[in-house]
């Protein structure tokens, strides 16, 4: 009976630690997408932000050029 009783405890005891090392490998992959995931959001809002930027100064570098444009050609038709 105690053989039985032993046998019975260590397949649960087993059972249980295999669960506990399954939970735990899940929650440091959790952790780890959690992680990476949030990396990434970071590294997308910042692309997005230099890309708003770097076209405001493009359309700002146009408005600059078409003025000079339009300055140059005023200058040749006067001459």
């Amino acid at each position: 009976m105690v053989w039985s009783f032993r046998k019975s405890r260590d397949g649960w005891k087993r059972k249980h630690q295999e669960l506990k090392a399954q939970v735990k490998a899940c929650k440091n992959q959790i952790a780890a997408v959690t992680k990476s995931r949030e990396q990434w959001r970071t590294q997308a809002k910042d692309a997005q932000q230099q890309l708003v930027a770097l076209q405001a100064e493009n359309a700002e570098l146009r408005t600059r050029a078409e003025a000079f444009e339009k300055k140059g050609t005023t200058r040749d038709t006067a001459r």
